[in-house]
C-alpha cells in the first residue's frame, strides 16, 4: 500500500500451536493478517465483479 494507513488494534484468537510455531519463526503476526486480508478482500471483490458484470448467458 503506498498511503499511510492508520493502524488499530485488535483481539482476536488463534490456534494456539500455529502461534507457537509462528513465534519460533519470527513471523510478525501483525503484518502476516493484513498480507492475508489483503488478498482475500481482493479476491471477494474480483469475484463480486465477475458476477455484477457476468452476461446474459453467463
Amino acid at each position: 500500500m503506498g498511503t499511510a494507513v492508520r493502524k488499530q488494534s485488535a483481539n482476536l484468537s488463534s490456534r494456539s500451536d500455529l502461534l507457537h510455531q509462528a513465534r519460533d519463526k519470527n513471523i510478525n503476526l501483525s503484518k502476516t493478517l493484513e498480507e492475508s486480508l489483503e488478498k482475500v478482500l481482493k479476491e471477494q471483490d474480483r469475484r463480486a465483479w465477475i458476477e455484477e458484470n457476468r452476461g446474459p448467458e453467463g
